[in-house]
């Protein structure tokens, strides 16, 4: 995992496509720059309608150390980003490889790997129906 001292800076140039019109935007800053874990890494980000940013990764002491969690923020227009929450919930094993998804229902998806290693990870996804303010339970999918 790669260390940024404490920083998640994203340089966005995006065209929200897909349920409509096209929004285009063009944003450049820093998440937070101060954080719960020393390092994060693979980052996703999603538009909604109203213009509001979410953006998840996975955060911890390292990659693969069972401290790694998935954790989310959130920008609505002209604003700050929100203080970085944390989305799951497993000590007994690292999280991995978050995706943000917004369907033709504007519902928000969250899906992330939970396990190990590759070779022993379960697939898991959350639902939020209402632009990322609260978030449904963590379903699992076996390979």
């Amino acid at each position: 995992m790669k260390r940024i001292a404490g920083f998640l800076s994203i340089l966005l140039i995006l065209s929200a496509t897909g349920i409509g019109a096209e929004v285009p935007m063009e944003l450049e800053g820093f998440i937070f720059s101060r954080a719960a874990f020393a390092s994060c890494h693979a980052s996703t980000i999603v538009a909604l309608p109203d213009g509001t940013l979410l953006a998840s990764w996975f955060g911890g002491l390292e990659e693969g150390d069972n401290s790694v969690e998935i954790w989310l923020a959130s920008k609505k227009p002209d604003t700050q980003w929100s203080t970085p929450k944390q989305m799951t919930d497993f000590p007994e094993a690292p999280c991995w490889n978050p995706v943000l998804f917004r369907d033709d229902r504007d519902r928000v998806w969250l899906f992330f790997k939970i396990g190990p290693s590759p070779m022993a990870w379960v697939s898991a996804y959350m639902i939020s129906d209402d632009g990322g303010t609260t978030w449904g339970d963590v379903h699992y999918q076996p390979y």
